[in-house]
């Protein structure tokens, strides 16, 4: 996964490797719809913190890209409760964490996927670490219903909002994946799913994938309208 892989978004794209070449900030909220890109967009933002190679990041050849695409980087502490209410033990236990130095890179990355749901002790927890991190410490929070969280908590990220997807963009990201598994979906099933999508990439990959499940190479309008 590259910048290149997500779809939409170009001005956040554009800052985010802008800010990659000075002094990255340190705690980050990533807003949106649900399926927007917010998770995908993580990964790729924690590949480029992380990335090892001295050209554009992330490269995602180095080890370090591998590691975080596959999820078993040291250095990288997911907290994903789902729906369930993220209570003050979790928030303590990344306070521990942050006393604990990388191991192998120079940074520690702290995802926190529906940080609305955080409980008020959690949120108390770690405004402190949120306003003054270690310098080798990077905050990534992900929320659909950023009204939920604080004023204290929104104060002390830099606010990053996610937008809909246009249809066209959707489009030719699909495309571009069934030309690669060398499935052939005509236009007009390709715009049926992407306005059922209704910008969201996960919704329209999710309905890409149900119509192309049953092995057939090639698809139509009639088969995403079944399918719907």
């Amino acid at each position: 996964m590259t910048f290149a892989s997500l779809l939409g978004n170009e001005e956040l794209k554009a800052a985010w490797q802008y800010a990659l070449h000075g002094r990255f900030p340190q705690s980050i909220l990533l807003t949106g719809p649900k399926g927007i890109g917010k998770l995908t967009a993580a990964r790729v933002l924690t590949m480029a913190l992380l990335c090892e190679s001295t050209g554009e990041k992330p490269c995602g050849q180095c080890a370090a890209c591998r590691k975080v695409e596959q999820n078993y980087h040291s250095d990288v502490t997911c907290i994903d409760a789902g729906d369930a209410e993220i209570k003050v033990d979790t928030a303590r236990r990344i306070r521990s964490e942050c006393a604990v130095y990388p191991g192998d890179s120079d940074r520690r990355i702290f995802l926190i996927r529906h940080a609305q749901n955080m409980n008020a002790a959690a949120q108390n927890a770690l405004l402190k670490l949120l306003e003054e991190p270690p310098e080798y410490v990077v905050f990534i929070l992900a929320t659909t219903e950023p009204h939920k969280l604080p004023a204290t908590i929104l104060s002390r990220c830099m606010r990053l909002d996610f937008k809909r997807v246009p249809e066209n963009v959707l489009i030719a990201g699909m495309s571009e994946i069934c030309q690669k598994k060398g499935i052939q979906v005509s236009d007009s099933a390709l715009r049926i799913i992407a306005a059922n999508a209704d910008g969201s990439v996960r919704d329209g990959l999710s309905i890409l994938d149900q119509c192309i499940s049953g092995g057939d190479t090639k698809v139509d309008a009639s088969d995403v309208l079944e399918f719907l």
